[in-house]
């Protein structure tokens, strides 16, 4: 049981820093299209 709340923990942080990753790669190319 709290084997399997470790996994969905760090699973939870793992998702958050990729979508964090995503965003912020998405910004930048808007940042960058607005600029050209």
């Amino acid at each position: 049981m709290v084997l399997l709340l470790f996994n969905n923990y760090y699973y939870l942080i793992n998702y958050s820093k990729i979508q964090y990753i995503a965003d912020y790669t998405n910004i930048h190319k808007t940042l960058v299209f607005a600029q050209t």
